[in-house]
């Protein structure tokens, strides 16, 4: 089910020549990766990109680092650094991360992984410009800690859902494969009803599965981002995790599901956010309560 507008067409987004890309990055004790990830935004041809960085109370030098980082490439102006006051999780500094900007495009970028081209953010730019009905563009990606291993994607068919199967009301899954690199138009966001920070994991399927009701998701046959393994990836991490920690991470888990099919089923697709209330095309209607962001401005 997509969003339909009174007329009963499909929602538009136009956005501009030159518009700003928002990268939304989420860090925790990542300092012996974040160099390569900030390093890679650098590298872009396309130029009109701002970093929001939401660090989960790291432990190890990530702060500092970006701090340094920030000052030695002369970024400071480009580059927005928040801290939490209390460790989070994920889906907590993602959210953060993405609504701390009002750039027109949004792209994540994990701290511990690169654009793979120095073209990413040029190539997405151009296709959301083409076209306006496309809420989301997703591309394959290298395992760059496996010899750069291919990992590939592919377009959804028509008719077909990113939202799977269940059984018995337990969420069962699909065979389709939506990953890095995602990009989205933040007025395709704003329609929907925002991430929900409290998941430990899945939380980009949270994203695509939003996006998903609201517009097409457009698919890139070309890896445009690295993927990193290592032992304090959330992945790697989470097979240590306790069961009670588990259960819990897995019924978030299929309540994200469910949620998605409740949503679909009713035609919830208005976003009544914490903070502000939007239209069905993304316009801004008015404050609904005052977001409390726990953080603190770093400064850079």
């Amino acid at each position: 089910m997509h969003l339909r507008t009174n007329d009963g067409g499909k929602p538009l987004i136009w956005i501009s020549e030159n518009p700003t890309f928002d990268i939304a990055m989420a860090a925790y004790n990542t300092g012996n990766f974040i160099r390569d990830s900030i390093e890679s935004v650098l590298s872009q041809t396309y130029t009109n990109w701002h970093i929001y960085i939401i660090d989960d109370c790291s432990k190890d030098n990530t702060i500092e680092l970006i701090k340094k980082l920030a000052k030695k490439w002369k970024i400071q102006d480009k580059c927005t650094l928040y801290k939490t006051d209390a460790n989070s999780g994920y889906g907590t500094a993602l959210k953060w991360a993405i609504e701390s900007g009002n750039g027109e495009l949004v792209a994540i970028l994990d701290s511990d992984d690169i654009f793979s081209s120095d073209k990413a953010l040029q190539i997405n730019f151009e296709k959301h410009k083409a076209l306006p009905d496309v809420s989301m563009v997703y591309s394959d990606y290298s395992d760059i800690t496996n010899k750069s291993i291919l990992v590939k994607s592919r377009q959804l068919k028509e008719n077909e859902a990113f939202l799977g199967k269940f059984d018995k009301g337990q969420y069962i899954g699909n065979n389709i494969n939506i990953s890095h690199l995602k990009t989205f138009k933040r007025g395709f966001y704003n329609m929907t009803i925002g991430l929900d920070h409290r998941l430990l994991k899945a939380v980009d399927k949270d994203v695509i599965l939003k996006l998903e009701e609201v517009g097409e998701l457009l698919y890139l046959p070309e890896s445009l981002y690295g993927y990193r393994r290592h032992s304090a990836s959330i992945s790697t991490v989470y097979r240590d995790r306790p069961n009670g920690y588990k259960k819990r991470v897995e019924k978030l888990k299929n309540e994200m599901y469910s949620e998605a099919r409740r949503r679909r089923d009713e035609g919830i697709l208005t976003r009544i956010g914490e903070t502000y209330c939007y239209s069905e095309n993304g316009t801004l209607l008015g404050k609904n309560g005052v977001q409390d962001s726990t953080g603190h401005d770093q400064g850079l």
